[in-house]
């Protein structure tokens, strides 16, 4: 399978106090990255709805070492 980069800078809107990303902003990149994946793949929502199938995120496990923190850019 093709591996695809989408850089990304972490907005200063979405970090906390401490200057880093918050959770929920992070998870939200990490599926934005994954459409986009599957879009460039024709596996994206329109193509498949275009067949009648669908998909559902049922859980998400991701092991975080460090976070990133405001205007980090990350790839």
């Amino acid at each position: 399978m093709k591996s695809l980069s989408i850089p990304f800078r972490v907005d200063p809107a979405k970090v906390g106090p401490d200057q880093k990303i918050n959770l929920v902003d992070l998870l939200g990149r990490l599926l934005e990255s994954a459409g986009l994946h599957a879009y460039k793949l024709n596996m994206g929502v329109g193509d498949m709805n275009k067949q009648n199938h669908t998909w559902v995120l049922s859980c998400m496990k991701v092991d975080i070492d460090r976070w990133p923190v405001k205007e980090e850019k990350l790839i």
